[in-house]
């Protein structure tokens, strides 16, 4: 009976090699994506259709600067125009610039002016800078297209809001139009999210300095707009299209061709991985509204600086030579 123990404990024996193989086979490492579905795997990945995309968000950028810069030369005069129609007057200027005039009146004008010229300006910027947060927020939760699409919707509408303010006599679309206008510029800062998600680590930065490079680039040659704009002096029906509305209309026309190449030229990304399979990609998940925040700082300074100009100009209104 002891030689029989001895005889089975031996390490050649056929049951303390199966015992031994029951006891390893539990400590196998089996890989990690294992069982893992096939959608988990969302990086960035080398597809010619975002790279076409990378083009169109460009062009998207490069508007959003322009807007800005092509309705600032002409926003006074408008302004003007808007005022002394609304107050009772067809020829703002008129009591300044010719003797006998009514010098009250026109003083009058251009106090107002002065007054509401600044927070025009700023209205862009500091709408721009309330929406791109929320931007970010919705664009991490829906998809790309559809938030661009909206944003640009919104902006068409606030550029033809605005290009109406003389005819409807109301100040007050001026301001309504550009605060529309700049939250739908405010889609801008999700170029920067998208184009994380879709290019490689290799060439990110490039591409980043791409989208980058077109908004001082729109800022730039947004003025040089005011060319076409000057030669359009046009009556269609009792609407009257001029120098002064027609920069309104002549984005919203640019507007308008960007959203329908949307639809064409711009694919989502891949799908954020769920947490449990590729707990790496946790921190990119907010990577919209990250980018949305950055940008939306930089819109507080411009709204700064546009009323800082106005502020100065009343001040010296008021104190006087």
């Amino acid at each position: 009976m002891r030689a029989g123990l001895l005889e089975d404990a031996r390490p050649g024996s056929a049951d303390t090699a199966a015992a031994h193989a029951v006891t390893v086979q539990p400590l196998r490492l089996q890989p990690d994506n294992e069982g893992a579905p096939a959608s988990a795997a969302a990086s960035p990945v080398s597809d010619a259709r975002y790279a076409r995309a990378q083009y169109l968000l460009m062009v998207i950028t490069f508007m959003d600067a322009v807007e800005y810069g092509v309705v600032m030369p002409s926003l006074w005069g408008y302004l003007l125009e808007t005022l002394a129609l609304q107050r009772g007057t067809d020829e703002p200027g008129s009591g300044l610039a010719a003797p006998g005039g009514d010098h009250f009146h026109d003083h009058y004008i251009s106090g107002l002016a002065h007054s509401y010229y600044g927070v025009i300006l700023a209205a862009f910027s500091f709408a721009s800078m309330l929406a791109k947060p929320f931007l970010g927020f919705w664009c991490d939760r829906r998809t790309f297209k559809e938030v661009f699409g909206i944003t640009l919707a919104i902006g068409i509408v606030g550029n033809v809001v605005y290009s109406t303010a003389r005819h409807f006599k109301m100040w007050e679309l001026l301001l309504a139009g550009r605060l529309l206008s700049g939250a739908g510029c405010a889609n801008s800062a999700l170029s920067y999210a998208y184009i994380s998600r879709t290019v490689e680590p290799s060439v990110r930065s490039a591409a980043l300095a791409k989208i980058s490079l077109s908004f001082p680039l729109g800022m730039v040659m947004g003025p040089a707009f005011n060319a076409i704009t000057g030669a359009l002096d046009l009556d269609l029906g009792a609407f009257k299209v001029d120098p002064s509305n027609s920069p309104g209309l002549l984005i919203a026309f640019l507007m308008l061709i960007e959203l329908l190449l949307l639809t064409t030229m711009l694919p989502e990304p891949p799908p954020y991985a769920p947490a449990a399979a590729a707990p790496a990609q946790d921190g990119q998940r907010n990577e919209g509204l990250r980018a949305s925040f950055t940008h939306a700082g930089s819109s507080m300074s411009e709204a700064l600086a546009d009323l800082e100009p106005s502020s100065r100009s009343l001040y010296g209104e008021v104190r006087g030579p």
